[in-house]
């Protein structure tokens, strides 16, 4: 057969270590389109959903929440194209439950009163209903006290708080006091965020009961700390 009669080789498909470069850009110029057709294709190349979770976005939005924690350098116009980025790939990339299927638990998420940093949140939302978990996500710079009374008013298996910044990280003592002022002690409080990542003590000195290194392990962490609950431990 005549060469020129083959046909073309398939492209090949993209590294991970090329796309996590690639969406890192884009979250950081505001290229939602380009974000989008990026994991379009990478799914497209047979990439599944958890592991484009996993290795390029869940990193890139770490790379990207690093870089402007330490450059200050945002406008509102970002953040909120960032926000929208990080839905479009959580919507794309959730596998979600069934319809009627029961959820594992129910969690109540949110960022820590004064901290508007909420890509973190965003990732860790879609990983844990990935899993099953009915998520209630209350945004960003929540007060102790909506934490709780939203807790209580769900019947939520778990509260976990999310923070960039090391002074909000620490004012989640408030909810952990707020939740011994009300006599709760059936709810684990999770937290994560860079602060924690860089000083595990301060899980420890803001009262929480764990916390997980990234959005990928919130999913280990959250089912651990149920099955601890209900174990009555």
């Amino acid at each position: 057969m005549n060469s020129g009669n083959r046909p073309p080789a398939a492209k090949a498909a993209p590294r991970l270590e090329e796309l996590r470069h690639q969406f890192t850009v884009m979250l950081q110029e505001s290229d939602r389109r380009g974000a989008q057709r990026l994991l379009r294709e990478a799914l497209g190349a047979g990439y599944s959903p958890s592991q484009l979770l996993k290795e390029v976005v869940s990193p890139a939005i770490d790379t990207t929440a690093r870089s402007w924690a330490e450059h200050h350098e945002l406008s509102l116009s970002q953040i909120y194209v960032a926000g929208l980025i990080i839905k479009d790939a959580a919507d794309l990339l959730s596998v979600g439950r069934e319809a009627g299927e029961k959820p594992v638990g129910k969690i109540v998420i949110g960022v820590a009163e004064g901290d508007h940093h909420g890509l973190g949140r965003l990732l860790v939302s879609a990983f844990l209903r990935s899993a099953g978990f009915d998520v209630i996500d209350l945004g960003l710079t929540v007060s102790p006290k909506a934490f709780v009374d939203t807790a209580l008013a769900e019947g939520a298996d778990i509260i976990a708080i999310s923070a960039l910044m090391v002074e909000p990280a620490m004012g989640i003592r408030e909810v952990r006091r707020e939740m011994e002022r009300r006599g709760i002690k059936h709810i684990p409080l999770l937290v994560g965020g860079a602060p924690f990542r860089y000083n595990p003590e301060l899980v420890k000195l803001v009262g929480a009961d764990a916390t997980a290194p990234n959005a990928y392990e919130a999913i280990t962490v959250a089912r651990r700390l149920l099955e601890e609950k209900r174990r009555g431990q």
